[in-house]
């Protein structure tokens, strides 16, 4: 600034003028928009602990994650449970595919048939004669079975005995809900001619297929 009385240039925080020695009253700087308001500090914000938001992230994959493992559960016990309906219907007709032609009957519901070659434990080993059906009743159909639609054969070796009636009758295949049961049954039922050996009648074991067929 300058002196007003002699106009020297003095500096700004001189209390008198080195020149004329007039005392200087240092005057109020202003500023341009007013004058300068004194800074105040902010407080500091607030900020958001990351441990809580931690903690949510954690909290929802867990949720998830239990959810996820229930639905598995869920679908797992689902198919276990139509495996076991598959298994039990390849079991049905499993023997089926393997039967020969013509060992079916010709139009019932369930038929019986008998087979020619005789089991290795036969009493006797070459008869003269092989038993020869003379009444074959028809095997009856269980309701689990007509539900689950079980379908299929079931062999079983008979032993026919000198009077023509089945003495023993062991399974070779089976079928479930109750079939097993029926064949047997049915096969106690039938009535033969018995085998003969050098013409009398003997004790021989036979094959018979049993079929179930819904129609």
């Amino acid at each position: 600034m300058n002196c007003p009385r002699c106009r020297t240039s003095v500096p700004d925080i001189a209390t008198s003028c080195q020149a004329c020695g007039y005392r200087m009253v240092p005057s109020t700087p202003t500023y341009a928009g007013g004058p300068r308001r004194p800074f105040r500090s902010q407080p500091p914000r607030a900020s958001k602990s990351s441990g809580s938001r931690t903690a949510v992230v954690v909290g929802s994959l867990g949720i998830i994650a239990v959810i996820t493992v229930g639905c598995l559960l869920f679908l797992l016990s689902r198919v276990a449970r139509m495996n076991r309906l598959e298994v039990a219907r390849r079991t049905a007709t499993a023997t089926q595919a393997t039967s020969s032609p013509g060992a079916s009957g010709t139009g019932s519901q369930n038929s019986f048939t008998a087979a020619q070659a005789p089991n290795s434990s036969s009493s006797v080993a070459a008869p003269d004669t092989r038993p020869f059906v003379l009444s074959s009743p028809r095997p009856n159909y269980t309701e689990d079975a007509r539900r689950h639609k079980v379908q299929g054969l079931i062999k079983a070796q008979a032993l026919v005995g000198k009077d023509g009636l089945v003495k023993d009758v062991r399974l070779e295949t089976h079928l479930p809900d109750g079939l097993d049961e029926q064949a047997i049954i049915a096969v106690k039922q039938m009535r033969f001619r018995p085998a003969t050996s050098r013409g009398q009648p003997v004790n021989f074991w036979v094959t018979l297929e049993v079929e179930f067929t819904l129609r």
